[in-house]
């Protein structure tokens, strides 16, 4: 071949190869354009998306629906369900009687997802504790919309019915759950299992005698789970007969130890239930668990206190006072001693209070308020003037339960003052709203109206309303309905923010003084709690945290903020409908006569929280380093680390 014909050939075969290429890179990008086009499609909802949660994150904070129809154009018709399950549970966050009215349609219209989430809704706003609290009648309708959906197609919606129903129900309601527990067939599946425990747990809280047989055969079912979630659903009923179920369950578990955690809050459940029911039947039973480990002997001497109450001496004879001298007995002993009764019960509460108040930097100064509310029980003259220095409290706990106990002397010149000046100087909302309530015995005096009508500008909605109701109780003309929305605690851009971030991946890395523990924090479901969470865990606010024991046991927690600064109300109404089971990290909801922001994690199912307290989290990875927190242990650094998934990076 000559030099020409080669140098031809090598042309040639370079333009083919460079035809290739050119073929291979149109190819490559063309089959890129749809994918870049689905991304700019994706992108654009998820914007779209974050737009509405963003809206409904605003209207939860200020605790307003609005005027306009955004709840019902995107609750009933938003093509998006996520769109539409966000509002039905926005509703329930909020509260308001006024949105009734959408709920009940959206219980019986689109996906199941949707009308459970309304039905839970529907249950929050109408809880019988809630209205009673507001002074206001509960609407018929609510039962009324909620029966049929016993019935429904999705065992979902069944279980917020339920669920729904045993917080606004009554002997009816109790009746329609017993009938379909009778006929449930129980195939032993995770979501017939949830079934269960959802109807369980509405039954322990209509306390209806009607459940007592249904609720005595599940505690003999062959599903252990079942087993105990009957049983503590028996507690409320204090009923004789569930005694001898209580005392077989003890006397066949296995060793109760720290290694053994399930059991141990089995024994629990049970020493409290036997303490509830007061049968002397208990007393041998419990008598071996004072000498067990510390959480199950804290369990077993509040126990013996209620069964032996009126007879000191005979719990002083059986009781070794030194195992319950630790930090992590001492709330137990306390709680005891109110239950006990008697001279040497009560020496040993002022003891404890005297040594608490020469003390007052130390931890154990969080035993106050139990120690006031148990010496409370006794009624001891100079109990008063006790209580009196703090009514005017910085601490939050210490104000309420004051407030709680203040019971002035017949004589008493305005003996709502010390009460008026605890809501004119405390900045915690929740304090505010029960210094009202603790006015109602004085509600015919004019300066104690002056004082609700002001109540009636204060700038939280929900404060707002407590003075309405007391007047609308009172009687009183004039009172003007719902003044609109608590002013904004959080801004838009905070708002867009937590839109935004809301399917991030977060991880608190809890190092304590037993070991680590990592939480993952829901930030879908509980914005704003969790972003106060990791602000403070950032800031340092909880290095030094002290962990205290709940009486009764199964959870640890502690430190109630009160005024710490926050970007939002963290607290005031983001519940949800995450269960509280074996790890479940939660916080003290708004409302009620408990203290608001408390933050604890379950060490055992706590199904009586749930929609109660705010879920925000789970223990992924360290529960065996919880399960041996006692009082006093502390948690030393927080660290948080999240994941960007946009971006596939991690931020620490």
């Amino acid at each position: 071949m000559t030099n020409d014909e080669l140098r031809m050939a090598n042309v040639e075969r370079s333009c083919g190869l460079y035809g290739f290429r050119r073929f291979c890179a149109g190819f490559v990008i063309l089959s890129l354009v749809p994918m870049f086009g689905c991304g700019r499609h994706l992108a654009r909802n998820e914007l779209r998306l974050n737009d509405y949660y963003s809206e409904i994150l605003k209207r939860v904070d200020r605790g307003w629906i609005g005027d306009d129809r955004f709840f019902e154009d995107n609750l009933l018709v938003n093509p998006d369900p996520e769109v539409r399950r966000w509002c039905a549970i926005a509703l329930g966050r909020i509260g308001s009687p006024g949105a009734l009215p959408l709920l009940y349609r959206a219980v019986h219209t689109g996906d199941a997802a949707v009308r459970a989430a309304s039905a839970f809704s529907i249950g929050a706003i109408e809880d019988r504790e809630a209205l009673e609290q507001q002074y206001l009648s509960a609407d018929p309708q609510a039962v009324a919309e909620l029966k049929p959906l016993l019935d429904d197609p999705s065992i979902s919606v069944r279980m917020r019915a339920v669920e729904a129903l045993g917080r606004i129900g009554s002997h009816s309601e109790a009746e329609e759950i017993v009938r379909r527990l009778e006929t449930f067939q129980f195939n032993g599946s995770a979501v017939e299992r949830a079934y269960l425990e959802f109807a369980v747990t509405a039954l322990a809280r209509l306390k209806d005698p009607a459940a007592l047989p249904v609720l005595e055969r599940l505690a003999n079912a062959s599903d252990s789970e079942i087993q105990w979630r009957a049983l503590e659903a028996l507690v409320p009923f204090h009923d004789e007969k569930a005694v001898p179920l209580y005392i077989r369950k003890l006397e066949s578990a296995d060793p109760v130890d720290q290694a053994n955690p399930d059991q141990q809050n089995h024994v629990i459940l049970v020493a409290e239930a036997l303490g509830e029911i007061g049968s002397g039947e208990a007393e041998p039973v419990l008598l071996p668990l004072l000498k067990s480990a510390q959480p199950v002997a804290n369990s077993a001497v509040i126990a013996l206190s209620k069964i032996l109450k009126g007879n000191p001496a005979r719990f002083f004879g059986l009781v070794d006072k030194s195992r319950f001298t630790a930090p992590a007995a001492l709330p137990a002993w306390i709680q005891a001693m109110g239950n006990l009764g008697g001279d040497e019960a009560e020496e040993e509460l002022r003891q404890i209070l005297v040594r608490e108040l020469g003390n007052p930097t130390r931890p154990g100064y969080e035993l106050i308020p139990g120690i006031l509310r148990a010496l409370a029980k006794f009624n001891p003259p100079g109990l008063q003037e006790i209580i009196s220095p703090f009514l005017t409290s910085r601490n939050v706990a210490l104000l309420r339960t004051a407030v709680d106990l203040y019971q002035p002397k017949n004589n008493t010149k305005d003996p709502w003052a010390p009460i008026v000046q605890a809501f004119a100087n405390c900045g915690d909302s929740e304090t505010r709203i029960d210094a009202l309530l603790h006015l109602t015995p004085w509600i015919g005096e004019p300066k104690v109206q002056q004082v609700l009508q002001t109540g009636l500008q204060d700038p939280e909605r929900r404060v707002r309303l407590a003075a309405l109701a007391l007047l609308r109780k009172g009687g009183i003309t004039g009172a003007t309905g719902d003044s609109g929305p608590s002013a904004a605690s959080v801004t838009d851009a905070v708002c867009r923010t937590l839109a935004a971030s809301r399917k991030n991946s977060t991880i608190a890395i809890i190092e304590t003084t037993r070991g680590t523990l990592e939480l993952e924090l829901f930030r879908e479901d509980a914005p704003l709690t969790v972003a106060n969470f990791v602000l403070m865990a950032k800031g340092g606010v909880y290095n030094g945290f002290v962990f205290e024991q709940g009486i009764p046991s199964q959870r640890i927690g502690g430190m109630n903020f009160g005024s710490q600064a926050r970007p939002g109300r963290a607290t005031n109404g983001e519940i949800n409908m995450r269960p509280f089971e074996r790890g479940s990290a939660g916080m003290t909801a708004a409302g009620g006569k408990r203290d608001t922001g408390r933050f604890f994690i379950t060490l055992a199912p706590k199904p009586f929280l749930d929609g109660i307290d705010i879920c925000f989290g789970r223990v992924i990875s360290g529960i065996q380093v919880a399960d041996k927190i006692v009082p006093g242990d502390r948690i030393l650094r927080i660290n948080i680390k999240e994941t960007i998934g946009t971006l596939d990076r991690i931020r620490y």
